[in-house]
């Protein structure tokens, strides 16, 4: 049973997403994704008697963020700054024209593009898992971070041939159908 007061934020989200579609405005889902470049490591050290530990932070290693452009960035921004960046920089729509529709809290089904993420991150994390030693190495390059980074770029090009047109069309399909749910302020389960 989903609590009422997100049923009526889900509900509020796809009434002003069905106005701005009635109008015939460009709609443009943006999301962006955290991919964590933690490895976990096979062995480790720990005195007699005692388990081998780490604390770990919520998020390990640098973010990579990437838009439906395909362009890949490093570092934090918000939501707002980079949709209108991204949009404007492609000539899509003038940044003062922009409107970001923020989604409901736990939501991810009113957003066609985090299934798509989900698929390519889980391709990155095969890519990773097969080239594991190399992460673990310096190389040629100047730091560990330098490497990682390259290896990094070079997993996200791998990785986007995941991304095609029929799994697009079948996460928005899945979201059109949370979209009636959630106007008929129906319980939504996440994952169906």
């Amino acid at each position: 049973m989903n609590k009422a007061e997100n049923k009526n934020k889900w509900k509020e989200f796809v009434n002003k997403l069905e106005e701005h579609a009635s109008r015939r405005d460009m709609i443009v889902f943006h999301d962006e994704t955290n991919f964590n470049m933690y490895l976990s490591r096979n062995e480790g050290y720990s005195r007699v008697g005692e388990r081998a530990t780490v604390a770990l932070t919520p998020s390990q290693g640098m973010p990579a963020s990437s838009p439906i452009s395909s362009r890949l960035h490093w570092g934090r921004r918000t939501t707002e700054t980079l949709a209108t960046e991204m949009l404007a920089a492609d000539g899509i729509v003038s940044a003062n024209k922009l409107v970001v529709l923020r989604l409901a809290p736990y939501s991810p089904m009113l957003d066609p593009i985090e299934g798509c993420w989900n698929v390519l991150k889980a391709k990155m994390c095969r890519f990773m898992a097969e080239r594991k030693e190399e992460f673990l190495v310096r190389g040629e390059y100047e730091t560990f971070c330098a490497h990682r980074r390259a290896l990094m770029e070079e997993d996200v090009e791998f990785a986007k041939s995941a991304i095609t047109r029929r799994l697009v069309w079948r996460m928005e399909r899945h979201c059109l159908k949370a979209s009636f749910a959630a106007g008929r302020g129906e319980d939504m389960e996440l994952g169906k």
